[in-house]
Order: C-alpha cells, then structure tokens, then sequence
C-alpha cells in the first residue's frame, strides 16, 4: 500500500513539473505579452525560494516563457523569495498561465516571519504590473487567496524603477462633459469663482489635453450643430479658458458624427467640401487646438476606404487653415480597424478605449484586457507609441454583462477604497471599476512603455480633487511617483 501511494505521489510530482514547463507552449509571445519594458536589475532572479503548496518555486523566477510553478490548491496559497538582504523595491511583474486567480496580495518581511502587506488586487492574467511606493524588506511573497482552478505563476519579478527620466510631452487627455452644468453657467450673474467650483479647477493642474464631448455634432449635409444652442456652448468656453488661466491646457471639441453609418457616409463622400468646410471655420471660431472625431464603428471595407481618403484631406486642410501644429485626434476601439498607413501617419493622438471590453469574468476594463491588449493591437496595426493615449474609464459597469455605466462619484462614502474595482451597488449588484490602485499602474504601464499618455474617460465621473480617492488625483500622484 506505502508503495503504491510513494508512486502515485511521484507520478504526481513528474506531472506537475512537466505540465509547469510546457504547459503553454501553444501560447505565442505575442499573445501573453512578454515585452520588456522596465530597465534594471530583476532582483528575484537566483535566490531562494519557497511555497507552500506545488513543487520547484524557482521555476516561477527563471525568467523564462514556458516554464511556470503550479500549485496543489486554489486558495491561501503563498510562493516567496529571500532577497539575501534588506533590498528597496517599488515595482513587481506577474505574469500568470491561465485566467484563474481571483484575488492576491504581495507582502514584504525582514525576517520571514511577520509580513506586511503592501499591494492588493484583483487579477494577474497573462501579465500583470504592480506598482507601489517604495518598500524595503529581504522577504517578498505572493500571497493567492481566491483561484478559480489551481494557479500557475509563469514570472515573479521584483524591480526598484525608482524615478524616470520626467517626460514633458507625456500627455493627460480627458473628456469632459459640461452640458450638465450650462444652465449653471449661464445663470444670470454667476460668478467666475463658482463657475472653477463647478468646473473643478485642480482636475487642470493634471490635465494637458481637454476634448469637449457630447454637445456638437454634423448631420448627413455636412452641417455642424450644437446641442444646448451656440450661446451656451461659447459662453461655457468662455468661462472655461478664464478658469485655465496660465496652464498649459491643449482645447479640442469631439465633433459627433450622425450615428448612422448612411448618414456618415453621405457627409464624408458627397458632402465632404461642406463637412470639411464647416469643421474648419468651427475651429478656427472658437481658437481650439485640434479636433477629435469618434465613428463607432465603420464596418465595411468601402466605409474605411472613404473615411481614410476623409481624414487624410480634412487634416490636410487642417493644417493650411488653422495652424501648422494643429492636432487631428481619433477615439478607437481595438478590433477590425482598416486604418491604411497614409492615414496612420496623419494622426496626431489615437484615445485608445481600454474599456468596455468585457474579459471571461465579465469585467470590463482588468489590467491585461483594458491595456496590455489594445495597446499591443494597435502596435501591431502600425500605429507608433507616442500616438497612443491608455483609456482608463471613470465609471464602471455591471459585472454580469449589461453594459449600463455607473459614475465612480456615484459610489457611498464609506465604499471607497484604494484597492477595490469591484463594488456592490444597491438595486444594480457588482459593478466593476478601476480604483486608485489599478489607474497607478495602467499610467506606469503608459511611462515605461513610452506612449504619448493616458486618457480619462471622463472627468464629469470623477469625484471632486479633495477627496482622497478621487482617479484624477491618483493620476497626479503616480506621474509625480514616478518621474523624476
């Protein structure tokens, strides 16, 4: 019987080790994202490690693609490494095979024995960048509390990035919706101080790039509207430049097309001369710095043919009508884009929707499906990284698939929390967010990859600047972290 139970235990142990080594060799580099992008020394590489459950940590610190440690069980999981000293660390990379775990922390010692946590979070996936203020200790472990199936940890890397180089043309675009407070501004006598109250003044210490959205928009004959009447719309950018000041705030308007892909088609065909004619005197009227334009979706091969040969002659035009140093924006998606490089090379930012894709837990903007993926699809599509501007959302959505928004301001609060994305709200059930926590590290993400900057989508969402949680501070903060 000792016999038998010695050899279904060896037979077990050779299993894992096999399936820890090859496990995802069918996975491509491409797909589990397994770029590098931190410059440094990985400080876990050839030391001691240790786990409570599975066989061989060390292969979860071999830096290599298709080797991984797998665990026995599915919670209360630990798997660490001794430093050999107290050494300062800021940053960590997890790289998981599989879509399992479900809720992690990291936790640093001195002395093996009392831990300390330092970083908490939902999901690793594929990959997965932590970062945090730096800690000191000699002991680091992953601790696994919730996985679906048994996890796999492909890398476990520990880095101290410390500060980078600062980078002044990293960009902060947001989208801001103002209609809800028009008739606030245009209420007799109202002064400029309340009118900065209700516009939250300190979001702009931030902010470099603000697009106007949801108030003017062109038909199928090429004309431009404004949803609230002309009046309202210059008055609000009147009191809006006043309240800018000296800050070096880049202007655009999100100039909305007809929500009809015929419609869309007539104006930007027939009625280009028009369409073109009428962008332009728009912008040249109101002294913005660029345009930003949002076709969800075109979705035939002649839809993308003529909204290429459009965009190409409205920048053109652009750029001998307004100025020289005008700015042509696009909000995308990342699926099924038909953009040829002609049109790619003319774009000035691409505000990269990294939301609204929901990943198999019905979360609609996780760390590796609402960054990693599109930033690497629109790499592949030719785009350049310093076009690229991250999407972060500022509200959420429920989890189970309708994809209703719910304002983050909107949350109770007591329920704010540094570390949650996942909130229960009354009447509604799960409703997923990005916290404070998760925004720091899809902005580092943007830094170490070198992309133009991130987008906030939008600030009307946020809550105001003095709370402590609030996205748009945490954004300040992380870029104040991190660059030097």
């Amino acid at each position: 019987m000792k016999t038998t139970v010695k050899i279904i235990i060896s037979y077990t142990v050779i299993l894992t080790i096999l399936i820890g080594i090859g496990f995802s060799r069918n996975f491509s580099d491409a797909y589990a994202m397994n770029q590098q992008y931190i410059e440094g020394e990985n400080l876990a590489l050839n030391k001691d490690y240790a786990t409570n459950s599975g066989v061989l940590p060390s292969l979860a610190f071999d830096n290599k693609e298709y080797s991984s440690w797998k665990s026995f069980s599915r919670e209360n999981i630990y798997l660490q490494v001794d430093l050999g000293e107290v050494k300062e660390f800021d940053t960590v990379i997890l790289k998981e095979r599989g879509l399992n775990i479900q809720k992690f922390k990291l936790q640093v010692s001195n002395d093996g024995i009392d831990w300390q946590d330092i970083y908490i979070q939902d999901k690793i996936e594929y990959h997965r960048l932590c970062t945090f203020v730096p800690v000191k200790g000699q002991y680091v472990r992953l601790s696994i509390e919730k996985s679906d199936r048994l996890p796999a940890i492909k890398e476990f890397e520990i880095y101290n990035v410390g500060k980078i180089e600062k980078k002044d043309d990293f960009r902060v675009t947001a989208y801001a919706s103002l209609g809800h407070i028009y008739d606030a501004l245009m209420e007799e006598g109202i002064t400029q101080e309340e009118a900065n109250s209700l516009m939250h003044t300190e979001y702009y210490d931030t902010v470099t790039d603000v697009f106007f959205i949801f108030d003017i928009y062109w038909d199928e004959d090429g004309n431009i509207h404004y949803r609230e009447g002309e009046d309202k719309f210059t008055n609000m950018l009147k009191k809006f430049k006043v309240m800018i000041g000296e800050r070096d705030v880049n202007l655009f308007v999100t100039i909305l097309n007809p929500h009809d892909n015929e419609k869309v088609m007539k104006s930007i065909t027939d009625n280009r001369d028009v369409l073109i004619d009428n962008m332009i005197a728009f912008a040249n009227k109101h002294g913005l710095d660029g345009i930003d334009l949002d076709w969800e979706f075109p979705f035939s091969q002649k839809e993308y043919d003529a909204y290429n040969s459009f965009l190409q002659e409205l920048k053109a035009r652009m750029v001998q009508e307004i100025k020289p140093d005008v700015q042509l924006s696009l909000a995308l998606a990342t699926w099924a884009l038909r953009y040829t490089p002609e049109t790619i090379e003319i774009i000035d930012q691409i505000q990269v929707m990294g939301y609204d894709i929901l990943d198999q837990d019905g979360q609609h903007a996780s760390f590796y499906g609402g960054a990693v993926q599109p930033i690497q699809y629109l790499l592949d599509q030719g785009f350049a990284k310093e076009q690229l501007n991250l999407g972060f959302p500022f509200y959420g959505t429920y989890i189970e698939g309708r994809m209703e928004q719910y304002l983050y301001k909107g949350l109770e609060e007591e329920q704010f929390n540094y570390w949650d994305n996942t909130y229960e709200m009354e009447n509604v059930g799960e409703v997923y967010f990005n916290s404070p926590a998760m925004l720091k590290d899809k902005t580092a993400y943007a830094l170490y990859n070198e992309l133009g900057g991130v987008m906030i989508f939008s600030l009307y969402c946020d809550t105001p600047y003095e709370n402590a949680f609030s996205l748009t501070r945490s954004l300040a903060e992380v870029l104040e972290e991190r660059m030097d």
